[in-house]
């Protein structure tokens, strides 16, 4: 008896991959905060996007995206307004810090400081 004749097999695979789009790791220069006594210079300069990765004031970032995105108007505003005032106290930035630069949350957790175009 003769074998039947073997066919090859195809696989349809779909992976899903996280892609953000206009996301500065993707050749676009960034800055790096690995130390917290790093947020002034960095955010001193209004070119390049700051990824926070320093533990401690990732929660402290991510913290204030929350209450930025929050849906109650006035206590949102009011927890924003705090935090965005304990931060620049405590890190020395300038009171307007906030107006000049966009917090983004990534998928991995990572938060990204985005100059605006003001």
């Amino acid at each position: 008896m003769s074998e039947p004749e073997r066919r090859p097999v195809t696989h349809h695979v779909l992976v899903a991959a996280p892609l953000i789009v206009g996301s500065p790791s993707f050749g676009a220069p960034v800055l790096r905060v690995t130390n917290p006594g790093d947020l002034p210079n960095a955010l001193a300069q209004h070119d390049k996007p700051v990824i926070i990765e320093v533990p401690s004031l990732r929660r402290k970032f991510q913290l204030l995206a929350y209450w930025q995105e929050a849906r109650w108007w006035f206590i949102a505003w009011l927890v924003y307004k705090l935090l965005t005032t304990v931060i620049a106290n405590q890190y020395h930035l300038d009171a307007e810090w906030r107006l000049k630069w966009k917090i983004e949350r990534s998928f991995d957790g990572k938060i990204t400081l985005t100059p605006t175009q003001k």
